[in-house]
């Protein structure tokens, strides 16, 4: 069996993208929330995950753990958010759409592309993260200008990556790259039951903006 998952999707997983300051936890948490309100199973998740590896990365992020330069450790981080992913998909993501559960996550592949190929070579860094994990089935892509999501972010410069200069190299390679590596998830390939849930969310927005 091909390790390279590339053009592999996962049925029901929806992922939120964007940079630092884009909106990605508040949308995918609407999300989450007014499909539960139609009753239909969903779950939210993130990444870094919560498991051992995610807690690792997020004492990285916060500067609690150094690995080296940014523009030097883009291959550490490569495989370390990688590791967290393909242990995220076995342990939570995957048994939870195997259990009938659309699952959306706060980041996912699209995000080890885009922020660690601003240093590292761009093919490098996709046949690392494309060789376990498949692609979302539904890829929101939040796009904002950097100077934007900075004045909208709390704490804003606390973390790693959280510097102008990079964020924007991050939003040109989300801009040069989302819509081509997704370019088979046209609206009308995703699963009956994704559609269903598309509709069904479309209606709750509707209903919510009245009242």
């Amino acid at each position: 069996m091909p390790l390279q998952s590339e053009m592999r999707i996962l049925p029901r997983l929806i992922a939120f993208e964007g940079i630092d300051g884009s909106g990605t936890t508040t949308q995918a948490k609407r999300l989450n929330e007014g499909l539960a309100k139609l009753d239909i199973p969903n779950m939210m998740t993130m990444e870094p995950s919560t498991g051992e590896i995610g807690k690792f990365i997020r004492q990285i992020l916060k500067s609690e753990k150094y690995i080296g330069d940014t523009s030097q450790s883009w291959a550490v981080m490569t495989l370390l958010f990688n590791a967290d992913r393909k242990h995220h998909l076995d342990t939570i993501i995957k048994p939870a759409i195997d259990d009938g559960m659309i699952v959306i996550t706060d980041r996912y592949l699209h995000s080890t592309l885009a922020y660690q190929s601003v240093y590292g070579d761009y093919k490098t860094v996709k046949h690392i993260s494309t060789m376990f994990a498949p692609y979302p089935e539904l890829l929101f892509l939040l796009t904002v200008d950097p100077k934007d999501a900075k004045k909208r972010k709390k704490g804003y410069g606390d973390e790693l990556y959280e510097e102008l200069d990079y964020q924007q190299k991050v939003a040109e390679l989300y801009d040069d790259h989302t819509a081509s590596e997704h370019g088979l998830l046209e609206l009308g390939t995703v699963s009956p039951e994704m559609a269903g849930a598309g509709r069904k969310r479309r209606e709750c927005g509707r209903r919510t903006r009245r009242s």
